[in-house]
C-alpha cells in the first residue's frame, strides 16, 4: 500500500506512536489506514515485549480484510525475527503467530461465546448459520408463527389481520427479521401508548421548527415577509391585493403566537392575481407579491409534510398498531429462537446479542473476567460501519476512557452500509467521547497515496459542496463533513484532464424522449468505445507496484454501478463491441436465480436429507410449491394431523397432506423420485439435462426470453451451467458441487476485494459496494441518471426515530400520520446523506482517471448527475465537446480540468462484434489444462488413481468407497458415534487446502469453515462433525508450522486443484494436481497425503507414491510446459515433504509408458 511513502507522514506517525491514550483516526480514501494499523500493531509488540499476542485484539469488517491484516502482521514479525538475535522476543513472537487475534466482530463474538458457553447459556458446539440458511429458517419461523396465530382467538396481535392481508404481514415480518439486531432494540424500547404519543409530539414540533428555520435561511422573501408585512400599516384602500396582505398579516400574528394551523388558514386565502402598479409602485408590488407567495407556499409545504396540525387520531391508531406489532414480534422471535435452538445454531445477530448480554452480566464469571483483563489493546478497522450492538460490545472490551486501550480507524465519508444496520453517527460519537476523555481530537489522515494531485483537487471540489448540510443549517449526526485530501503523487505535466463527464440528453434530435434502457445502451456503447480507445492508444497509467507509468490495459479499469439491475444491458453492448469484461457484482453468476435454483436441486439430489436445499428447490419455479404448501408438508401428515416433529420433506412428498397443490406435489414427487434414482449413476450434465426435461424449466425460460431485451440471459445462464457440467465429464455430484462452491467463494472474495492479482485483461463491472476497499487506475461511474429509489414501507425503524407506521382509515385507504411523515422525512434525509457518501466511495476508487456518465432525466434533482452538474456549475447543454477548468486559489494554474462530452447523435446501431481482445479472462483462449482432448476411438478413460490401482492390483481401502448419502450417518440412540473414515477425513483436508485462505482464518472461523465442508461431504451427526474438524485441524496445524507453509505463503502465484487430461499409451488419463506454486526459484508441485505414516517410514511411504507423482510431473511438463520440482507432503508426519529428483520421475514415467 505504501510503496510511495517509505516513511510515515507526521499524521501517520502520531497515529502509530501515541500509545498512552485511546485514539480515533479519520482515514480518508487511499491514505494508508491498513498500513497504519499494521505498523501500530508491530510498534505495540516492540514496546511491550511482555504482552502475549492474544492480548492485542484487532477487529475488521470482512474476512478478507482480516486475512490481509494477518498476513501483513505475519510478514512484519517474520522480517523482524530474521534480523533479531536468537533469543529475542521476536523469535518468540514468530512461534506464537497462531495466537494472532485478528478477526471479524462475528468471529470474535463466536469465540467469546464458545469459551463462556455455560455463562451464556449456550451449547458450546453451536453452529453459525450462513445467511441463506438463516433466511430459510426465518421463513419457517414466519410460517409457524402465522399458523399459531390462526389457532388462537385472543392474541394481542390479531387486530393487525383486520387491516392487513396475510401476505403483507408475512412480508413485513421478513423485512423486520432481516434486521433483527436493531429491530429488537427498537421493540424493547417501545414506549407505552401515552409516552409514545408524547415523544412523537415533541419530535414533530422539533422537525417543524427545523424546517421553518431552514426555509428562513434559504428564502430571503420569507424572512422579509415575517419582518415587513406586520409593519405595513398604510395599505392602498380598494386595491385587490390589500385583503390578501391583511390575511398574511393575520398569519404572521398567529405565527408569532405559535398558532400554526391558524396561520395556515389565514394564508391559504392569499391570491396574487390582484394589485395595481399605480397603487404600489411596480417594484414594490413585485416584492410584496414575492413575500406573500413565500409565506403562503412555505406554510403549505409544512402542511404537506404533516408538520402543522401535530399528533392526532391517526397517530393514536398507529401507536396501537405498533403495540400489536410488538406482540407479534415477540411471538415470531420466540419461534425463530426455538427453531435455532433445535439445531444448536445461532445467526449473526444472535452472536452480537448474546455477547452483549454476556458481557453485561453481573457478576461476571471468573473465566470471562480473566478474558477481559487479558485484553491490553483493541484495534477496530472501518469503525464507520459499526452498528449500535457492536458499539456496546466494544465499549466493554475497551472503554474509551481507559488509557491506551482503544484505537479505531474509519471515515464517515465512506459509511455506506446502513442497510446492514451500520450507523455513521456512532463514529462521530466515538470521536467526541475520546476527545472528552483524553483531550485528543481525532487524528486526520488526509494524504492520498492513491490518486494524483489534479484528480484529488477535482474530488475535493465536488464533495466540499455535496457534503454541505442537507438542511442548509448544520450537519446532522448522520451526515459526513467535507474532508479535503492532499496528494502524494504529482500530476504529469502533459496529462490530459483527469475527469471526463459524459452527459447524455433526455431527448433525441427530434424532441422524442429517449427511454432509460435505450439511454443505458447508448451509454454502454460510449463507455466501450472510450475504454477500447484508451487501450488502443496505450494511454499511460501509474503502476503502483512498479512505481512507474505503463500503457493502459483493460484490467486497469472498473465500471461501477449504483444498482446492478441494469447490468445485462451493459453486458450485451460490451459483448457486441468486443470489450472484454468480468462481472463482479453483489450477485454473481452462481447467485443468479435460475442458476441457484438448479444448484439447490443438485444439492437436494446429492443429500435427500438436506431439507433446506429441498425446500428451496420445491418453492422455486422448478416445481412452484407455495410457502403454505411447504408448511403443510412439514407440519401435517397424510391424514391431515399435526405431527410431534416436523416431517422430512422427502417423506412428506411420498405421503402428502391435502393441499390446493396436490397435482404439483405429485409431479414434484415423481420427478424427484426418478432423479434420486439416477443420481450418482449418470454424469452430472445428464442429471441436469433430465431435470430440465422433466420440469420444463428450460422451455419456460425460453418462452420468457425476448430477443434484444436482455431477457434471454437466464436461459443462457442455464445452458452455461449445463455446458460446465458436461466439461467436467465423469466428476461426481459431490465433486461438482464442491467445485461450484469454490468458484462461488472465489467470486464472493473477488467482489469483496479484487485487488491483489486481478485476472488479466478484463474490465471489471461491479456494484459500488463491491468496490469498497479497491482501487483502479481508471474508474467509470455509470448510470448517473438513475434515480435514488426511496420507498416508505409500512413500518419504518431507525435508532434515531424508533418505530413509526402507516394506518388504514375508515374507508380502507392508507394514511400517513404526522409521526410517520416525520419519521419518513428523517429516513429520507439519512438515505440522501448515504447516497452522497456512496458517490464519494465510487469516485475515490480512481487513481488516474475518472469517467462520469449518465443521462439527463425529468426528475433531475434526485439523481447524481444533476448533483454533480450543480456542484461544478456545469450546464447540461452546450458544445458537444468542451473543457472546463477550476482555477487554483492563487490563480496561477488550473486546480483541475474536466473534459465534457455532450453527445447529440442517437444511440448507435448494433455493429458486428470485434474479436475479443487476447487478454479476456472469460471469452478468449481456454487455459491449457482446460482444453478438450481429441477423442481417441476405443481409448480407455480413467483416473490416475484407477490406473495405478489396476497396475498394482491394489485392494480397495478398508473403509470402502464413499457412499453417496449419508457418508457418515448420525448415530442411533444408544449407540456410540463412529469416527469418520480416513477416506472422508482426507477429502475434508484436501478441500480445506484447495480453499487455501481457510488456513488464514482464526480458530473459530476455521472451525466453522471446516464444519461446513464436513456437512457438505455428508457428515450429519454433530459428534462426527466435531471429530472430523478436530482431526483435520490437527493435520492442518502441522502444515501451518512447517517451512513449506511459509514458502507457499510467499509464492508469487498459487494454483489449487488444477484438473488435467492426458492422452497416453494406457488410454486417456484424467486427474488433479493438488497444488502448483511459483516463487523466485521457479515452479513447485505438491501432492497432499493425509494417511498415517510411521516416523521411520517416510522415505518408504514416499516411494510408494512415486508413480503417481511421476504422472503429475509429466502432465505439468506436457501441458503447461513447465518442469516443476515435485514432491509429496505427508500431513500426518508433521507435514514432512519428500522431493523427488527429476531424473527419478522421468525414469518412472518412462516405465509407465509416458513419453
Amino acid at each position: 500500500m505504501m510503496s510511495t511513502a517509505p516513511s510515515p507522514t507526521p499524521q501517520q506517525a502520531l497515529a502509530i506512536q501515541t500509545l498512552d491514550r485511546s485514539l480515533v483516526v479519520e482515514a480518508g480514501a487511499g491514505t494508508g489506514k491498513t498500513w497504519v494499523l499494521v505498523a501500530r500493531y508491530l510498534h505495540l509488540l516492540a514496546q511491550h515485549p511482555e504482552w502475549p499476542l492474544e492480548s492485542l485484539v484487532a477487529i475488521t469488517f470482512t474476512e478478507k480484510a482480516a486475512r490481509e491484516m494477518r498476513n501483513r502482521i505475519r510478514a512484519g514479525v517474520e522480517e523482524r525475527a530474521q534480523n533479531a538475535p536468537p533469543h529475542s522476543p521476536w523469535q518468540q513472537r514468530r512461534q506464537q503467530l497462531d495466537q494472532l487475534q485478528v478477526s471479524t466482530i462475528h468471529s470474535l463474538c463466536a469465540r467469546i461465546l464458545r469459551e463462556n458457553a455455560i455463562a451464556a447459556g449456550l451449547d458450546p458446539a453451536f453452529q453459525v448459520l450462513e445467511e441463506d440458511e438463516a433466511g430459510l429458517l426465518a421463513e419457517e419461523a414466519i410460517r409457524q408463527t402465522l399458523a399459531t396465530l390462526g389457532e388462537t382467538v385472543d392474541h394481542p396481535a390479531l387486530p393487525l389481520f383486520a387491516s392487513l392481508r396475510v401476505q403483507q404481514i408475512r412480508d413485513i415480518m421478513a423485512d423486520l427479521l432481516a434486521q433483527r439486531g436493531t429491530v429488537q432494540q427498537r421493540f424493547d424500547r417501545l414506549d407505552d401508548r401515552e409516552a409514545l404519543l408524547a415523544r412523537w409530539a415533541r419530535e414533530v414540533e422539533r422537525a417543524r421548527e427545523r424546517r421553518w428555520q431552514q426555509a428562513l435561511q434559504a428564502c430571503p422573501e420569507l424572512a422579509a415577509a415575517l419582518e415587513e408585512l406586520p409593519q405595513m400599516d398604510a395599505l392602498p384602500a380598494g386595491d385587490k391585493l390589500t385583503p390578501h396582505v391583511q390575511a398574511a398579516q393575520r398569519g404572521c400574528h398567529h405565527l408569532g403566537r405559535g398558532e400554526w394551523m391558524a396561520a395556515l388558514e389565514a394564508c391559504n386565502t392569499i391570491n396574487l392575481r390582484g394589485g395595481a402598479a399605480r397603487n404600489w409602485g411596480k417594484e414594490r408590488l413585485a416584492w410584496v407579491k414575492a413575500m406573500l407567495r413565500a409565506l403562503r407556499d412555505h406554510l403549505k409545504e409544512l402542511q404537506k409534510a404533516r408538520l402543522l396540525e401535530g399528533i392526532g387520531p391517526l397517530d393514536e391508531q398507529a401507536a396501537d398498531s405498533l403495540l400489536a406489532w410488538r406482540a407479534l414480534w415477540d411471538e415470531l422471535t420466540r419461534t425463530y429462537d426455538g427453531l435455532k435452538e433445535e439445531r444448536h445454531a445461532l445467526d449473526f445477530d444472535d452472536l452480537e446479542r448474546h455477547t452483549v448480554r454476556l458481557l453485561h452480566q453481573q457478576p461476571r464469571s471468573e473465566r470471562l473476567q480473566a478474558f477481559l483483563d487479558g485484553i491490553h489493546h483493541v484495534m477496530v478497522d472501518e469503525f464507520q460501519d459499526t452498528n449500535p450492538i457492536q458499539q456496546q460490545i466494544l465499549a466493554v472490551l475497551a472503554p474509551p476512557d481507559a488509557p491506551g486501550r482503544l484505537f479505531v480507524v474509519g471515515d464517515a465519508k465512506q459509511s455506506i452500509y446502513r442497510f446492514r444496520q451500520a450507523q455513521v453517527q456512532i463514529f462521530h460519537q466515538m470521536g467526541q467521547q475520546v476527545e472528552q476523555a483524553t483531550g485528543q481530537a481525532p487524528i486526520p489522515l488526509n494524504r492520498s497515496f492513491r490518486t494524483h494531485q489534479e484528480l484529488v483537487h477535482a474530488c475535493n471540489h465536488l464533495f466540499d459542496r455535496l457534503f454541505q448540510p442537507l438542511d442548509g443549517l448544520a450537519h446532522r449526526p448522520y451526515e459526513a463533513r467535507p474532508g479535503p485530501l492532499t496528494a502524494a503523487r504529482p500530476t504529469p505535466p502533459d496529462a490530459p484532464p483527469p475527469v471526463e463527464l459524459w452527459i447524455l440528453p433526455a431527448e433525441d434530435g427530434d424532441g422524442e424522449r429517449i427511454d432509460a434502457n435505450t439511454g443505458r445502451r447508448w451509454e454502454a456503447h460510449l463507455l466501450a468505445e472510450r475504454l477500447l480507445s484508451l487501450q488502443a492508444d496505450g494511454v499511460p497509467i501509474w503502476d503502483k507496484r512498479r512505481g512507474c507509468y505503463r500503457p493502459f490495459q483493460f484490467q486497469d479499469a472498473a465500471i461501477l454501478f449504483r444498482a446492478t439491475t441494469s447490468l445485462p444491458l451493459y453486458e450485451e453492448v460490451f459483448q457486441q463491441r468486443g470489450l472484454p469484461y468480468l462481472t463482479v457484482s453483489g450477485r454473481g453468476y452462481y447467485d443468479r436465480p435460475e442458476v441457484r435454483n438448479l444448484l439447490v436441486l443438485l444439492a437436494a439430489l446429492h443429500n435427500p436429507g438436506d431439507d433446506f436445499s429441498l425446500a428451496a428447490a420445491l418453492r422455486s419455479p422448478l416445481f412452484g410449491l407455495s410457502d403454505e404448501t411447504l408448511y403443510r408438508l412439514r407440519w401435517r401428515d397424510g391424514e391431515n394431523r399435526r405431527p410431534a416433529e416436523p416431517r422430512p420433506l422427502r417423506a412428506a412428498l411420498a405421503d402428502p397432506p391435502p393441499t390446493d397443490q396436490d397435482e404439483e406435489i405429485a409431479h414434484a414427487h415423481t420427478v424427484l423420485k426418478h432423479l434420486w434414482s439416477i443420481a450418482g449413476r449418470v454424469d452430472v450434465w445428464q442429471l441436469l439435462r433430465t431435470a430440465l426435461d422433466h420440469t420444463g424449466y428450460e422451455v419456460a425460460l425460453a418462452l420468457q426470453a425476448q430477443p434484444g431485451q436482455g431477457s434471454d440471459r437466464p436461459l443462457s445462464n442455464v445452458q452455461k451451467l449445463l455446458a460446465m457440467a458436461r466439461e467436467k465429464g465423469g466428476a461426481s455430484l459431490s465433486d461438482f458441487l464442491r467445485r461450484v462452491s469454490d468458484l462461488r467463494a472465489a467470486e464472493a472474495r473477488e467482489g469483496e476485494a479484487l485487488g491483489r492479482e486481478p485476472e488479466g485483461g478484463a474490465v471489471r463491472l461491479m456494484s459500488i459496494h463491491a468496490s469498497k476497499g479497491l482501487e483502479f487506475p481508471v474508474v467509470a461511474v455509470a448510470d448517473l441518471g438513475r434515480r435514488s429509489t426511496r420507498q416508505g414501507g409500512y413500518i419504518l425503524h431507525d435508532p434515531q426515530i424508533g418505530l413509526v407506521c402507516r394506518v388504514l382509515d375508515e374507508n380502507g385507504d392508507w394514511q400517513e400520520p404526522a409521526s410517520y411523515c416525520w419519521g419518513k422525512a428523517e429516513i429520507q434525509q439519512m438515505e440522501e446523506a448515504e447516497s452522497r457518501r456512496l458517490l464519494y466511495v465510487a469516485c475515490t476508487r480512481a487513481a488516474d482517471r475518472l469517467i462520469l456518465s449518465g443521462q439527463m432525466t425529468a426528475q433531475a434533482s434526485t439523481n447524481w448527475l444533476a448533483q454533480i452538474l450543480d456542484a461544478w456549475e456545469i450546464e447540461a447543454t452546450g458544445p458537444e465537446v468542451a473543457e472546463w477548468s477550476c482555477q487554483a486559489d492563487d490563480g496561477s494554474a488550473p486546480a483541475f480540468r474536466i473534459r465534457i462530452h455532450r453527445p447529440a447523435a442517437p444511440p448507435p446501431a448494433r455493429r458486428p462484434a470485434r474479436p475479443m481482445a487476447s487478454l479476456s479472462p472469460t471469452l478468449t483462449a481456454m487455459p491449457a489444462l482446460c482444453r478438450p482432448v481429441p477423442v481417441v476411438p476405443g481409448a480407455v478413460t480413467r483416473s490416475v488413481t484407477t490406473l495405478l490401482q489396476d497396475m498394482e492390483q491394489a485392494a480397495v481401502e478398508e473403509d470402502g468407497p464413499l457412499p453417496l448419502w449419508p457418508a457418515v450417518p448420525p448415530p442411533q440412540p444408544g449407540h456410540t458415534a463412529r469416527p469418520v473414515s480416513r477416506y472422508l477425513l482426507g477429502n475434508l483436508v484436501h478441500q480445506a487446502l484447495a480453499r487455501w485462505t481457510i488456513l488464514e482464518l482464526d480458530g473459530e472461523a476455521l472451525r466453522s469453515s471446516l464444519a461446513r465442508i464436513a456437512r457438505q461431504l455428508g457428515v450429519i451427526g454433530p459428534d462426527q462433525v466435531e471429530d472430523a474438524v478436530r482431526r483435520a485441524r490437527r493435520l492442518l496445524a502441522g502444515l501451518q508450522r512447517s517451512p513449506l507453509f511459509s514458502q507457499i505463503q510467499r509464492a508469487r502465484r498459487r494454483l489449487h486443484e488444477v484438473p488435467f487430461t492426458l492422452t497416453t499409451g494406457q488410454g486417456v488419463l484424467h486427474g488433479t494436481l493438488d497444488l502448483l506454486f511459483e516463487d523466485e526459484e521457479g515452479w513447485w508441485l505438491v501432492d497432499w497425503k493425509s494417511e498415517w505414516v510411521e516416523a521411520g517410514a517416510i522415505r518408504q511411504k514416499a516411494a510408494s507414491f512415486r508413480p503417481q507423482l511421476a504422472i503429475y510431473h509429466h502432465a505439468a511438463r506436457r501441458i503447461l510446459g513447465i518442469a516443476p520440482r515435485t514432491g509429496v507432503c505427508l500431513l500426518a508426519a508433521s507435514a514432512a515433504v519428500h522431493w523427488y529428483p527429476a531424473e527419478e520421475l522421468a525414469e518412472e514415467a518412462a516405465s509407465l509408458g509416458l513419453s
